[in-house]
């Protein structure tokens, strides 16, 4: 409830609460000198839990058609909720999704032959305040990196910073004018009858229930009439400042089960009970099965982070495995052989060394597709503890696919892992973290879910069964029978399915009409599971012969207006075995983020 009033309170306080110039304290036009090309920075007051807005400008600009700079802020204090650029300079390019300070801000038009002189509000930057923050005034950065002219040539902006005041909220003051009077009463009043106010609604949860209501307003009325009422008149007690040495830095192993909490998973990721082999020994361990399933967890750490791994080899699976691992947001490993998983019973693999006390975020995600093999993850091993589980990205993007969607063969010939011979389907030329899907949904700092396996369609394929059969099941292809229960609703479902249809239309197996209803078929099962998402159906990697008829079966079940798009995707066949190469999911990727865009953009 305080996050959804930020916005009427940061401008409450702008108009009358605060007189002091240190509450907004910036660097802004009136600061720089008439000739020094310079950024300024607005500053802001707020109270914890809500939100303020800081605009980054420039001044002086002699004229350039790229600029990078940095954000730097107390990352205790504030989190940066969004940046959006306003449209001063061409070429903004999206920042990564997981933020952090100092944080890089970048344009670049390299097609411009003539220099860019505007002047004014670059981007806007939206903070929030910590509820865990302790009050006070907290500095933000605009630090220059780099700007060229259409001519090549460097030009240097001076750095820039203001002061974001945390306040120490006093319970009872609605108007957050430093007092609790008859008029607090009055404006809670006015807000309970439904009139628009600008008040804290923080400040007035007397029986701090998580809402305010008439008791509050009773209560806040009899302590102005003289009854002792504990809750008013008293500031916000400040948090205990967090101490990071405080902490446990003992060597310690923790399970799967202690750990899946901490986790914020990716895909069908699921803790279970497993056999690996036909004797009666179980074990218990996070299953990635999916491409691109993943586990994500904080950690208070230093030194190294080891995890351990058991891995089972299917029959078509071949004995390698791979991972993909980040530490705080890049990736790891020197080589692709790095994160690699045979048919040992146990591996274990470092997954950082050498890292400072803090607080670190790993990652480790599934390159490999489903079918190839089983993967858990035992446990983790780290000296430390713990910490709060990620959050969860603005939008979620489910991802359903074939061969191309898994990432087959797009690494071939280019990358073997030092095998010999040239499989075009071996485990070593795929990656299903590089795919088309996956590159668009970083993009856009989304979460996805990868379902997809290679040779499947949408009711023909090389196997007896087919994604419409299967797509309910947790994952058919690793043995999970059982029903998913879809605990997180896509805001986009995209699906790329067809291409092993149309080899059997063309074999003679099934005809056009019948993959055209089962198309139709296929996106009433999706809606049923996602009903209030946005159904892209992508295609034409590898072939475009189906377009026409996933565009007929689209607009025959209602089309945009019943929340159904189709795009076409570049054709390319470089890859192993005519599949889609490295380059090829880049490209369609790009087209991919745009349409996300477009559809994320019109909710």
């Amino acid at each position: 409830m305080k996050k959804a009033i930020s916005l009427l309170v940061v401008l409450a306080i702008t108009l009358s609460m605060f007189s002091a110039a240190s509450a907004f304290s910036g660097t802004g036009p009136q600061d720089a000198d008439t000739d020094v090309p310079s950024y300024s920075l607005s500053g802001a007051s707020c109270f914890k839990g809500c939100t303020v807005e800081l605009y980054v400008s420039v001044v002086n600009n002699p004229g350039i058609i790229s600029l990078r700079n940095t954000v730097s802020y107390d990352v205790d204090a504030l989190e940066l909720v969004s940046v959006e650029d306003l449209g001063l300079l061409r070429g903004y390019t999206t920042p990564a999704p997981k933020v952090t300070s100092p944080y890089t801000l970048r344009w670049a038009d390299p097609l411009a032959n003539e220099n860019n002189c505007a002047e004014g509000r670059l981007a806007k930057l939206t903070f929030s305040a910590k509820e865990t923050a302790v009050s006070g005034s907290y500095t933000v950065t605009v630090s220059h990196v780099e700007a060229r002219t259409a001519e090549g040539l460097k030009v240097s902006f001076r750095n820039a910073e203001a002061t974001v005041e945390i306040m120490r909220r006093l319970r009872g003051d609605a108007d957050g004018d430093g007092e609790v009077t008859d008029w607090d009463a009055m404006q809670l009043e006015r807000y309970l009858a439904s009139w628009k106010v600008e008040i804290d609604l923080g400040a007035l949860d007397a029986d701090e229930d998580g809402e305010v209501t008439d008791w509050d307003a009773i209560l806040l009325n009899r302590f102005l009439a003289g009854w002792k009422i504990d809750f008013f008149n008293e500031f916000e007690p400040e948090p205990t400042p967090f101490n990071i040495d405080a902490l446990d830095y003992s060597e310690k192993t923790v399970s799967a089960d202690d750990l899946f909490p901490y986790c914020k998973t990716q895909g069908r990721t699921i803790i279970t009970d497993y056999k690996l082999t036909s004797s009666s020994k179980e074990y218990r361990g996070i299953a990635l099965d999916y491409s691109a399933a993943a586990i994500e967890f904080n950690a208070y750490c230093e030194g190294t982070v080891v995890a351990s791994f058991r891995a089972k080899s299917t029959d078509i699976g071949g004995s390698r495995l791979y991972l993909s691992v980040y530490v705080d947001g890049v990736q790891v490993g020197t080589s692709r052989g790095d994160f690699k998983l045979t048919r040992s019973t146990l591996t274990k693999l470092t997954l950082a060394e050498d890292l400072p006390r803090g607080l670190h975020t790993i990652r480790i995600e599934r390159q490999t597709e489903a079918e190839r093999g089983l993967i858990y993850v035992d446990s983790v091993k780290l000296s430390g503890e713990l910490a709060e589980r990620p959050a969860d990205s603005q939008y979620f993007i489910e991802v359903i696919g074939d061969s191309i969607t898994a990432g087959y063969g797009m690494l071939y010939p280019d990358l073997s892992d030092g095998q010999t011979g040239a499989n075009a389907a071996a485990n070593e030329y795929e990656d299903g973290t590089r795919t088309y899907a996956v590159l668009a949904a970083k993009a856009i700092g989304a979460d996805y879910s990868i379902v997809a396996q290679q040779g499947i369609g949408v009711i023909a394929g090389y196997y007896p069964h087919t994604m419409l059969k299967t797509y309910t099941e947790t994952c058919y292809q690793c043995g999970r029978h059982e029903a998913w229960t879809f605990p997180r609703k896509a805001d986009v479902v995209v699906i790329n399915l067809g291409t092993n249809d149309n080899t059997f239309c063309n074999n003679g197996t099934v005809t056009l009409a019948q993959v055209e209803k089962g198309i139709k078929d296929f996106i009433d099962l999706v809606r049923a599971k996602n009903p209030d998402a946005k159904i892209l159906w992508a295609y034409g990697m590898m072939d475009t012969t189906l377009y026409t008829y996933i565009q007929k079966a689209i607009k025959a079940k209602g089309g945009a207006q019943a929340g159904l798009y189709c795009v076409k995707l570049t054709p390319n066949r470089s890859g192993g075995n005519g599949h889609p190469s490295l380059q090829a999911h880049i490209d369609n990727a790009k087209i991919l983020e745009a349409k996300l865009k477009e559809l994320l953009n019109s909710q």
